[in-house]
């Protein structure tokens, strides 16, 4: 019974690992939005993503909006102890289109 316990244990944390290494390739390296959009990135339990400004927790999904033009860095990490990637995003300036006759 100790046999089959260890080996249920081991399997399930090798399933544990492999979701979060799913997890962590499916995050952006970089991402371009408009001034005010709404940057929406899905992850898993434990991550949090930060850039100078504010820190976001996430759960299951995060939203956050940029309202300045320009580059900023985002940093991933994982219960905010282990360091994952960076994530560049690029906030492009709204711009009006307006139609004309």
């Amino acid at each position: 019974m100790r046999k089959f316990f260890i080996k249920f244990l081991l399997v399930f944390v090798l399933i544990i690992v492999y979701v979060y290494a799913l997890v962590i390739e499916s995050i952006p390296d970089s991402m371009i939005v408009f001034e005010g959009e709404t940057i929406r990135v899905n992850n898993f339990l434990g991550f949090r993503i930060s850039n100078s400004d504010e820190t976001i927790e996430t759960s299951s999904s995060s939203s956050k909006t940029i309202n300045n033009a320009g580059k900023t860095t985002m940093e991933v990490s994982l219960f905010d102890n282990f360091f994952i990637k960076n994530m560049e995003v690029d906030v492009l300036p709204r711009t009006k289109v307006i139609p004309s006759r």
